[in-house]
């Protein structure tokens, strides 16, 4: 469960083939997208909102995702 507080959305038929879907709601609507090339992600969702699962969860999302943008990014900096 996420905290979403709004109707906007990105449309998976214009979205450029470079981004990836990482994550979507049950009914379909896009809340994480990851560049296929640069260390770039952007999620739809308030993790960091206490509506998002409990405790501390937001906070690992976000920490995991920059973390894992980190070593992308190391990656291809070799």
């Amino acid at each position: 469960t996420v905290g979403r507080y709004h109707s906007i959305f990105a449309d998976p038929a214009t979205l450029p083939r470079e981004f990836m879907i990482t994550a979507e709601s049950e009914d379909g609507t896009i809340m994480g997208i990851e560049h296929a090339k640069e260390p770039v992600a952007a999620v739809q969702f308030h993790p960091e909102s206490i509506m998002t699962l409990g405790g501390d969860a937001g906070m690992r999302m976000i920490e995991n995702v920059v973390a894992h943008l980190a070593k992308r990014a190391k990656v291809q900096a070799a």
